[in-house]
């Protein structure tokens, strides 16, 4: 035990005192000022106050309640003279629905009383944030008949919390209305169902209080960017403008003797597709030469075909994007769904996308030629799921199995 430190250490409770919290009018998660209140000769656990068999109602002794609403105002007067002109929290008197609350809290431990505000003691003021995080101009105030101040709105169910009967249809259905017309809605596409995030937050508040919920504009036109990937790798191509393709790849060792003096970059290497350009025929007829013969042959033609790899390989994860359009517009936050994306493509000249050209070295009967319009092609083949408007979307495409091999 000599070992251990002590952390987050909070004072405890004595047991003839109850720690009272005062909570804020106006949102109902936020304490304005806590304290402690001691009443001599009272023992842990028991009750501030006493139940009314007859009224069902808890009352305190005059005595208490009068102590308790000089310390209160005296917290209050304490939070009020160090927030500025704008505080003015007090409280005249205590009403049932208080009495009721702190009547039944118990020596040792803490309780919530919740102040008088502009929000009917039956009521929850809901405010709309924007995702800017400034809550609009607009907000709502609920009701439901027979609730008092300082009640729950709801009642926790597991992790989350939910509503009582039909109060979430009530409540969701007025929220959409109030909301109508300023642009925003409970969720993308005036979807006027609330989420559980927004069930949690006015469901755990409490009546004659505030809570908060999150809104999101709807009905507003926004672009996905679309963004062209390998169908086997998913590796996003890259977009180029090049034409011919001019990338630097190596030549296999067995051509390097082959090719001429002037095959070679600023280096001195035999590196660059753009190389193939210099071979002229008497070049070609000296590399036909090495393929005719029977030691030198398959040799030969093995580095040829690598080189000619090397080349299709450079032009595989390229695009040529001139004079297509990779954005794709909807109502923000609206699902984008593969078939109609694919169709989009389709009618778009996003179907089929070209590599950029390239060279290769093709051995025929009895000779070999260059090809200079070499190109790889992809097709469209499939997209990302559950994407929506506003976001970036991946088309993957594939390559023919025969311009792979």
């Amino acid at each position: 035990m000599s070992g251990l430190t002590q952390t987050n250490a909070t004072t405890p409770i004595a047991d003839n005192q109850i720690q009272f919290n005062i909570m804020d009018p106006n949102n109902s998660n936020n304490t304005l000022v806590s304290f402690n209140w001691t009443k001599t000769g009272a023992t842990r656990n028991s009750y501030l106050g006493n139940y009314n068999t007859t009224t069902h109602n808890w009352s305190l002794d005059s005595n208490d309640q009068a102590s308790l609403q000089t310390a209160i105002n005296n917290a209050l007067s304490g939070y009020n003279s160090t927030h500025g002109t704008n505080y003015s929290y007090n409280i005249s008197n205590l009403n049932q629905s208080q009495l009721n609350n702190l009547a039944v809290a118990q020596f040792g431990g803490s309780v919530k009383l919740y102040l008088n505000s502009a929000i009917a003691d039956n009521a929850v003021r809901v405010y709309f944030r924007m995702p800017n995080g400034n809550n609009l101009s607009t907000y709502y105030g609920w009701t439901k008949s027979g609730a008092n101040r300082g009640n729950l709105v709801g009642y926790q169910n597991g992790s989350n919390w939910s509503f009582y009967g039909s109060d979430q249809s009530d409540i969701q259905g007025k929220l959409a209305t109030a909301l109508a017309g300023t642009g925003y809605g409970l969720n993308y596409n005036n979807n006027n169902t609330l989420n559980q995030d927004q069930i949690n937050a006015i469901a755990s508040g409490h009546y004659g209080s505030s809570v908060t919920i999150s809104v999101v504009p709807v009905n507003q036109t926004v672009s996905s960017t679309i963004r062209p990937a390998g169908f086997d790798n998913r590796k996003l191509l890259t977009a180029t403008t090049e034409n011919p393709l001019s990338d630097v790849v190596p030549i296999p060792d067995d051509l390097k003797a082959d090719l001429p003096a002037a095959a070679k970059d600023a280096s001195g290497n035999n590196t660059s597709s753009a190389l193939l350009a210099k071979l002229v025929p008497g070049d070609l007829t000296n590399l036909q030469q090495k393929l005719n013969d029977q030691t030198n042959g398959p040799k030969v033609q093995t580095a040829i075909k690598a080189l000619n790899k090397e080349l299709s390989d450079a032009a595989s994860d390229k695009y040529i994007s001139t004079g297509l359009n990779m954005s794709y517009s909807g109502v923000q936050g609206a699902t984008i769904s593969q078939p109609t994306l694919l169709n989009y493509a389709a009618n778009n000249n996003l179907g089929t996308l070209k590599s950029p050209t390239f060279k290769q070295l093709n051995i025929g009967t009895g000779n070999v030629v260059t090809n200079d319009d070499s190109h790889v092609e992809f097709t469209a083949n499939s997209t990302d799921t559950n994407v929506t408007f506003g976001n970036p979307v991946n088309i993957y495409y594939k390559i023919s199995d025969a311009q792979k091999n």
